[in-house]
């Protein structure tokens, strides 16, 4: 029995291994696959409606070398590019203040400040991160979202018309987004909002209920969106209505395969393997520090 154990020991640390450090099959859009993209979780971030907190889930969009672009699969709250004090009067008036800036804007300085915290606090991988446009995490913007090899179409029309002249871009279904039950219901002016529904994130019927979120396109009173059909337009700025949906970048590098096949029902797992934020392990088994949803 010994014996047997024994073995059955060395061939799970063997294949824990192998699989722990094995990368190769982690991949981003691939049109002919069973499944056109890849998942993982990493983070957490309020899900439910009263704010319990869940995994977060994040679609790979695309792999350069051992750097993944990662993007969260559903719209996972609401904020505005600029925020206001007095919305009903500042919305009236038009009196908030404007930049063609993002790294300028209420937007910018909320991600990566209030939102990055949050993400972080379960569990902290930011010596994975690569960070983009000044930040762990960001805010795409038109080119990004118009990326072939991320599975988007090249152009700025959704996946059904909205005006005669427009074309039909099947792709565009994947740019379309989902709030989740959080998002969906989250107020950001409690005090202003007399009928609830004209303030939270607006859903489009006629889509399946996707709904719009911000790119970082700016205009001096307007924000770029992608809209509730996969178009790209854009949006008043301290609009209420439009959903927050981040991007990342991963260094694989960094990082361990610790559960997960890929797939959106069984997400990879993945957690950090060095840095100055992994978790203490013992050196001789990391060979460091790593700490584990117009």
């Amino acid at each position: 029995m010994k014996r047997i154990l024994a073995a059955v020991l060395l061939l799970t640390c063997l294949a824990g291994t192998a699989f722990a450090e094995d990368m190769s099959e982690v991949r981003g859009y691939l049109k002919d696959a069973d499944s056109v993209y890849q998942y993982l979780y990493m983070g957490t971030y309020p899900y439910e409606e009263d704010g319990t907190e869940a995994p977060l889930l994040w679609r790979i969009l695309g792999r350069d070398g051992d750097v993944i672009t990662c993007f969260t699969e559903y719209i996972i709250d609401t904020h505005q590019v600029m925020e206001i004090e007095n919305y009903k009067d500042a919305i009236k008036k038009h009196k908030f203040n404007r930049t063609t800036v993002y790294e300028e804007t209420d937007l910018f300085a909320w991600v990566n400040g209030e939102m990055t915290d949050t993400i972080l606090k379960q569990d902290d991988f930011r010596a994975a991160i690569v960070e983009a446009d000044g930040g762990l995490f960001h805010i795409m913007d038109y080119m990004e979202m118009k990326r072939k090899e991320f599975g988007f179409p090249n152009s700025r029309y959704g996946n059904t018309k909205e005006n005669p002249w427009e074309k039909i871009e099947p792709n565009a279904k994947y740019r379309k987004a989902y709030g989740t039950p959080y998002a969906k219901e989250k107020v950001i002016y409690p005090e202003w909002a007399k009928e609830t529904k004209k303030y939270k994130l607006i859903q489009y019927k006629q889509y399946g209920n996707s709904a719009p979120y911000w790119t970082t396109d700016q205009r001096p009173t307007l924000g770029g969106i992608v809209g509730a059909n996969g178009h790209l337009s854009v949006h008043g700025k301290a609009d209420v209505q439009v959903g927050v949906r981040p991007a990342m970048l991963l260094d694989l590098t960094k990082l361990r395969i610790t559960g997960g096949q890929g797939t959106l029902e069984d997400p990879w797992r993945m957690e950090v393997t060095a840095g100055e934020n992994a978790a203490s392990a013992p050196a001789e088994e990391t060979g460091g520090t790593g700490e584990a949803g117009e």
